[in-house]
């Protein structure tokens, strides 16, 4: 509870949960404190909204920096759409298994080795087509912020409602 109540706190801007977070002060829109090493995908594997391919992997050394480009550019377009929701939603983790972070919404951008399960809580801060962009406090205190697939989170719905 502590923890949920830290990440709402962080989420209005208050620097106090920020430091303990491990969180940079500044902007709520920074990526938290995941790293960002998306997996190679298989060429030709075509994003979620359908547009816009994810590049093949290439035969020199750069191919994966052409995949991180990509999902930098992929993720800084979603952050600009208008599509925050206000206010933000609690939401917990549904169904079976891992539901993987990805540092983009596209599933070429995936963040490897992190995900959440059924049962975690989570904050639901923007919705992009079938991705969702959320917080999440692990036990640790550690605030990590991913898209992951809209169709595992159940949001509830905002009891402050005009």
């Amino acid at each position: 509870m502590k923890q949920l109540t830290c990440l709402i706190v962080a989420l209005a801007g208050a620097a106090a949960c920020g430091s303990a977070l491990g969180q940079e002060h500044g902007s709520r829109e920074s990526s938290g404190v995941i790293k960002m090493a998306p997996d190679k995908p298989p060429a030709g594997n075509v994003g979620a909204q359908g547009t816009t391919p994810v590049p093949g992997p290439a035969r020199e050394h750069g191919s994966r920096s052409q995949i991180s480009d990509f999902c930098a550019s992929v993720n800084r377009e979603a952050r600009d759409a208008n599509n925050e929701l206000s206010p933000a939603l609690e939401g917990r983790v549904s169904g079976k298994g891992r539901l993987r972070f990805h540092s983009a919404p596209n599933t070429g951008c995936r963040v490897r080795n992190s995900f959440i399960v059924p049962g975690d809580v989570v904050i639901a801060r923007r919705r992009h087509g079938e991705w969702l962009l959320i917080d999440y406090v692990s036990r640790d205190g550690v605030m990590h912020s991913a898209w992951v697939d809209a169709a595992r989170i159940a949001l509830k719905e905002s009891a402050a409602r005009p």
